[in-house]
């Protein structure tokens, strides 16, 4: 990795500066900080445009939130306030398991409206450890250029369904966008694109990006000019995840130091499990900085290359289908914060 945080100095407060020690003239770097522009990368029309906010969209929202009061209702006295902000689903299904209330979960979505309940029958299916385990190892008897093409040319709506509930969501998401036609567009939310490495608002980054994006993908035969990437805003669905991430977490607590006093050592986190294993496993912190409301904001950097010495036929498949151009090499950065409440809960006192 390239990164070296000597090249990137702060001021007392943890702000990044420029050479002459500014820190309120550098534009760029400021709009990356606030999210972004949010720019409509499909030039979609106004009717498609006011599709995502129709009314099936509205129907699921509310469905879902019928049901995450449910599981608030199940878990009961043990709900916090974090819950209440940031737990998404997945997170509340796997605390009431930890708790041992699923009798109670049951005998709630029974008093539930006919949608509810068939919204979680579908959850239940799909997302039964058989079914996985199914279609892992489904993956790993089959043929791999035959699973290369399944996730290449033949990668369609119900594919990438079924990869989420595999795999993950960010492991699904990531792998439709390295398509020239994207599957499911409410990945791209909050997101805008880049148009290579030497795009002016990520000029900070370059040298670690051309360096990143030369060594990843020396084996595609790839013009690192024509590899383009995807900026994920603080409320982009992947950022969102990638900060509730347990590993993510972990490497935030174990690194409290090395935040707080702008001398982090080790710029790289493993996910060695679950979505985000799937979505990215290796990933590198290029920046970071506390905001004025002492929230933790992080900048994460990842290619979508497949290692081809890698001992994983999905892995491997995934090295044919971008070497027989089905996948587009890409770099993606994702903006990551974790709030003050949280970093409370792991540091302590600081």
């Amino acid at each position: 990795m390239t990164y070296n945080e000597a090249d990137h100095p702060r001021d007392e407060k943890g702000r990044w500066v420029d050479k002459n020690g500014n820190t309120e003239n550098d534009s760029t770097n400021q709009e990356i900080l606030k999210g972004g522009v949010e720019v409509n990368v499909y030039n979609e029309s106004p009717a498609q445009i006011l599709y995502k906010g129709s009314i099936i969209k509205k129907e699921k929202e509310k469905i879902e939130g019928e049901y995450k009061n449910i599981l608030f209702q199940t878990l009961g006295k043990f709900v916090t306030n974090t819950m209440m902000l940031y737990y998404n689903i997945d997170q509340l299904e796997k605390k009431i398991k930890e708790l041992h209330l699923e009798e109670k979960l049951k005998q709630n979505v029974s008093k539930a409206t006919g949608k509810v309940k068939s919204f979680v029958d579908a959850r239940l299916a799909w997302g039964g450890r058989q079914v996985k385990n199914f279609i892992k190892k489904r993956i790993d008897e089959r043929d791999i250029e035959k699973n290369a093409k399944d996730i290449g040319k033949k990668y369609n709506v119900l594919k990438n369904q079924a990869a989420k509930v595999v795999f993950g969501e960010d492991a699904a998401g990531m792998l439709d966008i390295s398509h020239d036609k994207v599957k499911d567009r409410s990945y791209l939310e909050g997101v805008f694109e880049i148009p290579n490495y030497k795009d002016e608002r990520f000029k900070k980054y370059q040298p670690y990006l051309e360096n990143k994006i030369s060594k990843q993908f020396a084996h595609y035969g790839t013009n690192p000019n024509d590899v383009k990437g995807y900026y994920f805003g603080p409320n982009a669905k992947a950022s969102v995840n990638m900060a509730q991430d347990s590993y993510m977490q972990q490497y935030v607590k174990d690194n409290k130091n090395g935040f707080l006093n702008n001398d982090l050592k080790k710029t790289s986190i493993d996910f060695k499990a679950g979505n985000m294993y799937y979505a990215h496993h290796l990933v590198d912190v290029i920046d970071y900085q506390f905001d004025s409301e002492g929230n933790l904001e992080i900048l994460i950097a990842d290619t979508n290359d497949f290692n081809e010495n890698e001992d994983n036929k999905l892995v491997q498949a995934g090295d044919i289908a971008m070497k027989n151009k089905e996948l587009k090499p890409q770099f993606a950065i994702k903006h990551v914060i974790i709030p003050k409440e949280k970093l409370g809960e792991l540091w302590g006192k600081y």
